[in-house]
């Protein structure tokens, strides 16, 4: 009897998905972060060990460009970069802090173009274990396009510069996507790179190199803005949104700075879904941030005016997709018009204390979490609607899809390796019923790991170390 039982169950978790395609790309591999509109899927990936001297120069002479059109397009040229530097020594203490109103720190501008990128390839090909991404990261660095058909395009974003987060607009037309350009010599500098791509026809329409540029950029929901965050570089806990004008492709003048410590823990899986540093509210009026350490702060977007405080709450939060609320990891449902706490996720005994890990919207009130133990919830109106069995250890975080609520799970208590050093806790996805949390099925690689995931329609993409899978949901 106790066979029959199980025969039925491992039948019916292999029932909701079922493997479409599996794409390998020549020469790429490591595909991560990873996300998913209704055209496309989006991975980034890494390439080959060591870069050619001609690479090299291409990258160099790339990114030089982009620094002289940011002096162009900040300052008006070279000229004007120099005045605003004397202008802004006497206005430190007015507006905008002093470290804010340089995109391009002066020491930074000096050196940079010619020594972009012979530091970091030489520490990284000479101490390639110190390095969280493989090999080092040296070699092509870029994003793959693939469509659920198995289609798909790759777009070269440089050498030595790995994916960090991925966004898209709201009306699909434009992929943005952050990437690590950072140079290492005698110090350490800290560049972003952001490349806007045209999904009508796959091409790069749009580049910036900017100084000090953190890991989370994001669009407006009414698509006018891709807001990216730059810190302070001598006090980094210091950070600013900052705007760029998707109508003229322009960074506006408009910043909110604000106060949050950099995330301390690194994840290796499902990188684009990780806690929000700051979201938009569903009709672009408001931003909220965690500010002031682990809490939160919620700004009207066109006045910066405050409307909503909290000490706590802010080490994951979520904004409903069509109604003015906020739902923090203390379990609380905020109306940020009356600023009054609608219900509360009463949480138990034991963890009272801690914070919940990780709070999604699924639609108008319902509320996905995670708890410090790894269990799922369902949470709607005060009361549980679901959650899932046992204490759920192995959870690490999750995303939301129509069909399945998706979550990436440690896959026993191994490591894997991958190309002779590389090594990752072995990860595999389960899949759960968005309406009751009832496990539907399990996604594993026999060999390596899954490193990340993205869904879009009907079609799961699932990325290992060197291939991506597509399936369909049944």
């Amino acid at each position: 009897m106790r066979f029959l039982i199980w025969l039925f169950v491992w039948v019916g978790l292999v029932s909701a998905a079922s493997l479409q395609k599996s794409v390998t790309i020549e020469g790429k591999y490591y595909f991560t972060p990873a996300l998913a509109n209704e055209r496309v899927a989006i991975f980034g990936y890494i390439s080959k060990f060591k870069p050619t001297k001609k690479e090299i120069e291409e990258q160099r002479k790339l990114l030089k460009r982009l620094i002289d059109e940011g002096i162009e397009r900040e300052y008006g040229g070279w000229n004007g970069y120099e005045k605003a530097l004397k202008k802004s020594a006497k206005e430190a203490t007015k507006g905008a802090p002093d470290w804010l109103k340089h995109t391009l720190p002066p020491k930074v501008v000096e050196e940079a173009a010619p020594l972009l990128m012979k530091g970091a390839l030489w520490y990284a090909m000479s101490h390639p274990e110190l390095s969280a991404e493989p090999l080092g990261n040296v070699g092509e660095c870029g994003v793959v396009i693939l469509h659920e058909d198995g289609r798909y395009h790759t777009i070269k974003l440089g050498i030595d510069q790995p994916v960090v987060w991925i966004a898209f607009s709201p009306d699909g037309r434009y992929a943005a996507v952050l990437s690590d350009a950072s140079v290492e010599k005698d110090r350490l500098y800290v560049f972003g790179k952001i490349d806007i791509i045209s999904l009508d026809n796959e091409r790069i329409v749009k580049s910036y190199l900017l100084a000090n540029v953190a890991d989370q950029i994001r669009f407006t929901p009414d698509g006018r803005y891709l807001a990216f965050m730059v810190q302070n570089p001598k006090k980094w806990s210091q950070k600013a949104l900052r705007f760029i004008d998707l109508r003229s492709f322009n960074i506006t003048s408009k910043t909110i700075p604000f106060e949050a410590g950099t995330i301390s823990h690194s994840i290796h899986v499902g990188k684009n879904y990780k806690e929000p540093i700051f979201l938009f509210s569903y009709d672009s009026r408001v931003v909220c941030m965690r500010d002031r350490g682990y809490g939160l702060t919620c700004r009207l977007l066109d006045s910066k005016r405050k409307i909503y405080e909290d000490r706590g709450g802010g080490l994951s939060f979520d904004l409903s997709p069509s109604l003015p609320y906020l739902f923090n990891d203390k379990g609380e449902l905020i109306d940020l018009k009356s600023h009054q706490v609608l219900y509360r996720y009463k949480k138990s005994p034991a963890f009272k204390r801690w914070p919940l890990e990780q709070v999604r919207f699924q639609k108008g009130e319902r509320v996905v979490i995670r708890n410090i133990m790894g269990k799922l919830y369902l949470f709607e109106r005060g009361r549980v609607l679901a959650q899932t069995k046992g204490f759920g250890l192995k959870s690490k975080h999750f995303f939301l899809s129509p069909e399945a609520i998706v979550s990436f799970e440690r896959d026993g208590n191994g490591l894997v390796t991958y190309h002779g050093y590389l090594k990752r806790e072995k990860s595999m996805l389960r899949l759960y019923d968005p309406k009751t949390l009832k496990l539907l099925d399990e996604i594993r690689f026999a060999q390596g790991s899954v490193v990340d995931a993205a869904a879009t329609g009907d079609r799961l993409f699932v990325s290992g170390f060197d291939s991506i899978r597509i399936y369909r949901f049944r």
